[in-house]
C-alpha cells in the first residue's frame, strides 16, 4: 500500500478516535491565561481612552465584561464536572 492510500484510509479513523477523547486542562492554567488576556485588554483600553478613542475603549470594556462571564462559566462547568464524578 502506498503512503497516500495509507493516509487516506487510516488518518480519518485515527482522527475520529482521538477527537472523541477528553482532554483535561488545569483550571489554574486557564485562569492564568484569562487574567493575562484581561490585563492586556485593560492596557489597550486605557491607551485608547487616553488617545480619545472612547468608542474603542468602550468596546474593550465590553470585552472585559464578556471575559468575566467566560471565567465564571468555565469555573461553573468545572464544579459541575467535579460534583458529577463524586
Amino acid at each position: 500500500m502506498d503512503l497516500k492510500t495509507l493516509f487516506k484510509e487510516t488518518l480519518p479513523a485515527y482522527y475520529d478516535e482521538v477527537n472523541k477523547q477528553e482532554t483535561y486542562v488545569y483550571l489554574s492554567t486557564v485562569n492564568k491565561v484569562l487574567n493575562e488576556t484581561k490585563e492586556r485588554i485593560r492596557e489597550r483600553k486605557v491607551a485608547n481612552h487616553v488617545d480619545g478613542y472612547t468608542e474603542i475603549a468602550l468596546g474593550l470594556e465590553l470585552a472585559l465584561n464578556e471575559l468575566a462571564f467566560v471565567s465564571s462559566e468555565i469555573t461553573l462547568e468545572q464544579i459541575k464536572t467535579v460534583n458529577n464524578e463524586q
